[in-house]
């Protein structure tokens, strides 16, 4: 195996651990609220929650209810 192929290789695991642990961070702090399952939803449906802390995790959800009520409104 080259080193090129090698530095992929690591990159790519690295990657994989950081989104695994991203999710288990979502999983745990939605578990923790009323509505587990919307709040995973909404976090799940935006990208940026992949590489957001706690404070990111707040503002991705209220956006996302915000904009589920506007839609629910209609």
């Amino acid at each position: 195996m080259t080193n090129a192929m090698m530095m992929k290789l690591m990159v790519l695991s690295l990657l994989v651990v950081t989104i695994g642990a991203d999710e288990y961070l979502m999983k745990k702090e939605c578990s923790k609220t009323e509505y587990q399952v919307v709040c995973l939803k909404c976090l799940e449906s935006d990208r940026s929650s992949y590489q957001s802390d706690l404070a990111g995790f707040a503002s991705i959800n209220a956006y996302c209810l915000e904009s589920e009520l506007a839609r629910l409104a209609l």
